[in-house]
């Protein structure tokens, strides 16, 4: 299906360990977009880690909404000890900030 549309849930788990490729991983991602699209990412904060989301919120379309550690199972991690981080990101492919052709 041209667009995206044949996944309802995307999960990014320690994707962004190689910030080179970060502009490439969002390309990717955005490949299997679509309005319905349900993108769960987490990942161990790192210092290169939050870069992910500036070339996500370059390309436009996206919503990022950051879960605290009382919205989530931490199956008994310590997130303090480990900076775990969990994201939920949404997609608006009528978003007039959307970059197309990206």
């Amino acid at each position: 299906e041209e667009g995206g549309g044949c996944y309802d849930y995307i999960i990014l788990a320690e994707v962004f360990s190689i910030p080179d490729i970060h502009p490439e991983l969002v390309w990717t991602v955005q490949q299997f977009c679509h309005a319905d699209v349900q993108i769960f990412s987490m990942f161990m904060n790192r210092p290169f880690s939050f870069m992910f989301f500036t070339h996500i919120a370059d390309a436009g379309g996206f919503r990022v909404q950051q879960y605290s550690d009382e919205e989530y199972d931490t199956c008994g991690l310590d997130v303090e000890e480990i900076w775990c981080m969990l994201h939920r990101i949404t997609f608006d492919p009528q978003s007039p900030r959307l970059l197309h052709g990206a």
